[in-house]
């Protein structure tokens, strides 16, 4: 009843504001079976063409709260071809109202039995915020690309993996039509990488031609209820974009698709035209094959029952400026910019980088990627990129360590942040740069606060001679009589063996501490000497504090504290490190006798 009073509320609402473009409605209470209608599509170019549409029933409660229209479509060889992917969003009318938008179908089906979203629930995204939430909902991606990941190098394969939730042969499912996400400059393999997470959401991914944006001969006044509407993902050198249906517009308001795209609810995306070259039939599900034109909008709603678009707003897209060069000093640079969305744009970035260095024929080849760059954010310190990454297939983990980290700056849970650009320098050789270190020798078993002793880290190149760094390292003047443990590795060995002692104890308590932790990461080209101690400390409010007197240990452990802050077992007394041409591997561990200070 509730339910009913609102949705009359908003046609009130709506009622005294269309403008003269806008279709006139058939509430679903009039719809009845064996009603004869007409839907509106493209299946070529941009001319708008009808089909027909009998309408077989009602299916009562087909999500929570919400109904479905079951219709039979018919003609422009749709018996042949069966609902189309892309067809999400045409408009179906009866007797001249409009009643809804063409969004469900079978896969396999041998008639083009369709599922319309009524218009009624579509029209409800036009009154609801469309400002973004400042916490976005995590979904499946949250889980790879963390922090953990960041420090252990835990990574592998792409996000989704083979436990996405792809439509499997035999399901019989009324689901969302998919949307073909054409894509250009893309690797055949890049697509395959990423099928799984695409399909996962109704994502069908198809090579296709790149955005003709600067083409006018498409007006923003031809976007109509049935013309072709794609929402953009990646524009510039690298090209993705989602086609799909408009179902109602009025005047700058426009709906489309009648079912999610991501489900996000309120986001900015870039709305364009588009252009239909084909329609491909498959037995599985036809589909559309098209590309974007020129941007006339942005999408600002994502919801179960449609996306809601304002014309003429502009989404803001995060530039990314990506650099390769190989070792004759050859450089090659691609210019694209990605949605900003918290979720969505470390996903794009880590699908275009590791196309990007598919395209240039590294690939799954023994490589090593030394990359640098900076992630821009407005009002704060940019934070810094800088690791290696060697052997077969490092390109993944190399990607994979750049969107992470933009992924942890994007979903922080303190402030909503401004990403200004994404810049990425990769220097890439055509062979494994990787050694491990094999020994380590200090030119004494004890000594004394204050005194320098000297360390000896040898290490071996693939398929090369030992090689010998040297550390000279001042002991503290307060250091402590007893024993002194030292750890010798490369920055994801040691950054390992820490997390394995503090685990998630580790909390930032603000961004700027995110930023600290972010731009304070170990590189795997580098030697590290750290020297620690089983010493009891506290960890409050992500701030480590070690060496403190018991005093102050209890008042700061104390009941009135406890949940901001957590004892650990382990105090870190210093760290030095030394560059090496190298990705490292390898760890060895010592001990150093500390005798009590001399007067």
């Amino acid at each position: 009843m509730l339910r009913n009073k609102v949705l009359l509320f908003v046609l009130l609402i709506l009622s005294t504001t269309l403008s003269a473009s806008a279709a006139e409605i058939m509430p679903l209470s009039e719809v009845k079976e064996g009603m004869i209608g007409v839907g509106r599509t493209v299946f070529h170019g941009n001319k708008i063409e009808e089909f027909q549409v009998e309408i077989i029933g009602i299916l009562k409660n087909f999500a929570p709260q919400q109904d479905l229209i079951l219709a039979l479509l018919k003609g422009n060889k749709l018996e042949e071809t069966g609902v189309i992917a892309g067809m999400s969003g045409s408009p179906v009318y009866v007797n001249g109202k409009m009643i809804g938008a063409v969004a469900y179908s079978w896969p396999f089906a041998k008639t083009p039995i369709a599922g319309i979203t009524p218009i009624e629930s579509m029209l409800e995204t036009q009154v609801l915020p469309t400002d973004q939430p400042p916490f976005t909902p995590p979904i499946e991606i949250a889980e790879y690309y963390n922090f953990e990941k960041i420090l252990t190098g835990h990574f592998g394969g792409a996000p989704g993996g083979t436990n996405a939730a792809v439509p499997g042969y035999g399901r019989i499912q009324l689901s969302p039509i998919a949307f073909p996400l054409t894509v250009s400059g893309f690797d055949p393999r890049s697509l395959d990488r990423f099928h799984n997470l695409f399909n996962a959401f109704g994502l069908t991914a198809m090579q296709g031609g790149a955005s003709f944006g600067t083409d006018t001969s498409l007006p923003d006044s031809d976007l109509q209820p049935g013309s072709p509407i794609s929402v953009q993902l990646i524009k510039g050198d690298f090209d993705i974009g989602a086609i799909g249906t408009v179902t109602y517009r009025d005047a700058e308001k426009v709906l489309a698709f009648g079912h999610p795209f991501f489900n996000l609810g309120p986001i900015d995306l870039p709305m364009a035209t588009a252009k239909i070259f084909t329609v491909v039939p498959s037995l599985h599900s036809s589909f559309k094959v098209g590309s974007a034109g020129p941007t006339v909008g942005s999408i600002r709603q994502d919801l179960h029952s449609a996306v809601f678009g304002i014309m003429g707003r502009k989404s803001t897209m995060i530039p990314v400026t990506l650099n390769l060069t190989n070792e004759k000093k050859v450089k090659r640079s691609f210019h694209f910019e990605v949605a900003n969305n918290k979720l969505l744009s470390p996903l794009l970035i880590d699908f275009a980088f590791q196309n990007s260095i598919l395209v240039t024929q590294l690939g799954y080849s023994e490589s090593t990627l030394k990359v640098s760059g900076r992630v821009g954010i407005k009002g704060a310190q940019p934070v810094q990129i800088d690791n290696i990454f060697s052997g077969a297939g490092s390109f993944t983990d190399a990607s994979q360590y750049v969107a992470a980290i933009l992924y942890m700056v994007m979903t922080n849970e303190f402030k909503n942040v401004d990403v200004e650009e994404v810049e990425i320098d990769v220097d890439t050789a055509m062979k494994r740069k990787e050694a491990e270190l094999v020994e380590v020798w200090l030119d004494r078993n004890e000594a004394r606060p204050g005194d320098e002793i000297k360390l000896r880290a040898v290490y071996r190149p693939l398929l090369g001679e030992k090689k010998v760094e040297e550390f000279s390292i001042r002991l503290p003047e307060d250091l402590r009589a007893g024993a002194l443990n030292f750890i010798v590795g490369g920055g994801q060995e040691i950054s390992r063996q820490e997390f394995a002692q503090f685990g998630k104890n580790y909390e930032p308590s603000s961004f700027d501490q995110i930023l600290a932790l972010l731009n304070s990461l170990r590189s795997d080209d580098r030697i590290y000497v750290r020297a620690f101690r089983p010493e009891t400390g506290l960890i409050l409010k992500g701030q480590p504090l070690q060496s403190l007197p018991p005093s102050i240990l209890s008042a700061l452990s104390s009941s009135q504290t406890i949940g901001s802050s957590q004892r650990v077992g382990i105090a870190t007394l210093l760290e030095e490190s030394r560059g090496v041409d190298y990705h490292l591997t390898g760890i060895r561990l010592f001990t150093l006798r500390i005798l009590p200070k001399q007067n």
